[in-house]
């Protein structure tokens, strides 16, 4: 496997969302995340999902009301079939690891 740079791919994103797989082990991908606004409502069925908030603050939600803020360098666990949507506060940048075979299942209609 080549050298990724982590930085570098952030700095070069424009869009107000992109995902992208950089590294893979075993059987997770590890994604880097640069968005602003909100990320629909879902859970993942099969693997737990962790954030790794690098650059901005990011914000996660939980259908039990619970709230969860995230500024760089603090990791988070959101344990499979928990329900919850993220939030950036401004531009925001992070990791997430998850299983390669992650299913999202998003909920359509949910308050």
């Amino acid at each position: 496997m080549d050298k990724t740079n982590l930085k570098e791919i952030w700095e070069s994103v424009t869009k107000d969302y992109d995902n992208r797989i950089v590294s893979s082990a075993n059987d997770h991908n590890l994604h880097l995340a640069v968005f602003e606004g909100e990320y629909k409502w879902h859970f993942h069925p099969n693997s737990d999902e962790m954030f790794i908030v690098m650059e901005g603050n990011l914000l996660i939600e939980f259908e039990d009301g619970e709230n969860v803020s995230l500024k760089p360098f603090d990791v988070y666990l959101v344990k499979a079939k928990r329900v919850h949507k993220t939030s950036a506060v401004g531009r925001t940048v992070n990791l997430c690891f998850e299983k390669k075979e992650a299913e999202t299942i998003f909920l359509e209609e949910h308050s």
